[in-house]
């Protein structure tokens, strides 16, 4: 009775060590066992307040995933949620028999407590230092590394598409680009990482896209692609580091991995938040736009808009950037096959998939693998393209 009198009191319905890291359970069970968040503390050797910022942080996830049933069962609506009415029902003398409370998502808020909850899952995680710049000869230009449609995760064998693949082949083929794209690369002030989307296959255990339920074939180690996506994008920024004085890296969700990306991001702008030289920029908007000298580039996956009204969407979305610059690009992933397009006056260009066909994609189309790196100058534009094909 004790016991279940100290779960009332800490606030977490049943089912929250489901929705908990292990240190938040150690925390938590250390509260429950002693009864008491000053003696938890001593023994945890934490400060006090740190054990409700660990249970404010499971009930985020827990609402989040729309585990909060009870607290929704009593009309209380906490974010992500926002209260939007009640119904009631009514016996035959007009007495009220049963009240329920209707509820919607606010979208913006969600994205919020999703960013905070994550963070809280990851703060145990190591942090990059603050590096010196290599004493370089820099170029007034930027360098482009865009990657397209990675589909990490995806697997297939040669009996179903001519060509293995794994989580180990594919993450092998992205730091193989990297390599040979950075040391071919000039001496930039900004090296810019553009991840396009779809760098994982799916976004969930089930292997299924959310928005469409397309079936993919693929591993379901979601904690283990989760580790070794995120070790691939470092990777690709600790080598761009090496050749640019700055490092930008861009996050944009695919159509296959709407949260994943944003969990990838977050877990960058965590890793980097110490170090001044990398910049991660993560937004959960379909056009993402980054301003260099005169040039505006623009990057989505490229699963929304049709190409043909991707410039308009940018001057919109961009109104300032696009008046103070001369040149607009738009890069974006999604059709695995490389197309370059002027639509006004600006290029919309769709970048090769640098992953192999998986089984769903082998049966319905083919393209080929190219990584290309674009140099921009600042005043004049694109300048240079480095090319190599998979």
């Amino acid at each position: 009775r004790a016991k279940a009198k100290i779960m009332v009191n800490h606030g977490l319905p049943d089912g929250w060590e489901e929705y908990a890291t292990d240190r938040q359970r150690e925390v938590i069970t250390a509260w429950i066992e002693t009864g008491s968040q000053n003696k938890a503390a001593a023994q945890l050797g934490i400060a006090p307040q740190q054990i409700n910022k660990k249970r404010d942080a499971i009930m985020r996830k827990m609402r989040l995933a729309g585990a909060n049933k009870a607290e929704l069962a009593e009309g209380i609506a906490k974010p992500p949620y926002l209260m939007k009415g009640t119904s009631t029902l009514v016996n035959k003398d007009g007495e009220a028999v049963l009240t329920w409370y209707k509820t919607r998502v606010d979208d913006q808020q969600r994205l919020d407590e999703f960013r905070q909850a994550f963070l809280e899952a990851i703060e145990d995680m190591p942090q990059a230092q603050p590096s010196a710049a290599p004493d370089l000869d820099y170029s007034d230009c930027l360098s482009l590394y865009p990657i397209a449609d990675l589909h990490l995760g995806a697997e297939a064998n040669e009996q179903e598409t001519n060509d293995h693949t794994d989580t180990e082949t594919a993450i092998g083929d992205l730091r193989r680009v990297i390599d040979e794209a950075v040391a071919a690369a000039p001496a930039s002030k900004v090296g810019l990482i553009a991840q396009l989307g779809d760098f994982f296959d799916a976004d969930n255990a089930s292997n299924r896209t959310s928005r469409s339920g397309n079936q993919c074939h693929g591993s379901t180690n979601r904690e283990g692609l989760m580790r070794v996506g995120c070790f691939g994008l470092i990777y690709a920024i600790e080598a761009a580091k090496t050749k640019h004085e700055k490092i930008v890296v861009i996050c944009k969700p695919g159509n296959h991995d709407d949260e994943t990306a944003l969990a990838l991001g977050i877990m960058l702008e965590f890793r980097y938040a110490l170090d001044d030289r990398v910049e991660i920029i993560t937004d959960g908007r379909y056009l993402t736009g980054y301003e260099f000298g005169q040039n505006l580039l623009v990057f989505a996956h490229g699963h929304g808009a049709r190409a043909k009204d991707a410039p308009i969407m940018a001057a919109q979305d961009f109104r300032q950037e696009w008046g103070r610059t001369t040149y607009t690009a738009i890069h974006t992933g999604h059709l695995h096959h490389m197309r370059l397009e002027e639509i006004f006056g600006v290029p919309v260009e769709t970048h090769s998939a640098l992953g192999k066909p998986s089984k769903y994609a082998h049966e319905r189309f083919r393209s080929g693998r190219y990584f290309q790196r674009i140099d921009y100058c600042a005043s004049l534009g694109e300048r240079f393209r480095w090319r190599m094909a998979l």
